[in-house]
């Protein structure tokens, strides 16, 4: 199975997609931390906005249409 990031987007998959600098992550290490910080910063406070029981609901139901898990 190979999926892209857009392939996860496209199935509600993930919330977005943190692009590389230009000429790849681990040549511009202090760009990707600071990109990442402040990704994960601007989600942490738009989670503090959120009611609580109205987010697992909204999560549970996301995950629910994900599919099934069933052990043979």
């Amino acid at each position: 199975m190979r999926l892209t990031p857009k392939d996860l987007m496209e199935h509600n998959i993930c919330n977005m997609i943190v692009y590389e600098p230009t000429g790849c992550a681990h040549r511009h290490c202090d760009e990707m931390i600071e990109t990442l910080k402040k990704t994960i910063v601007d989600e942490i406070n738009l989670l503090k906005e959120k009611n609580i029981t109205d987010y697992l609901s909204s999560r549970i139901e996301r995950y629910d249409k994900l599919g099934v898990f069933r052990e043979a």
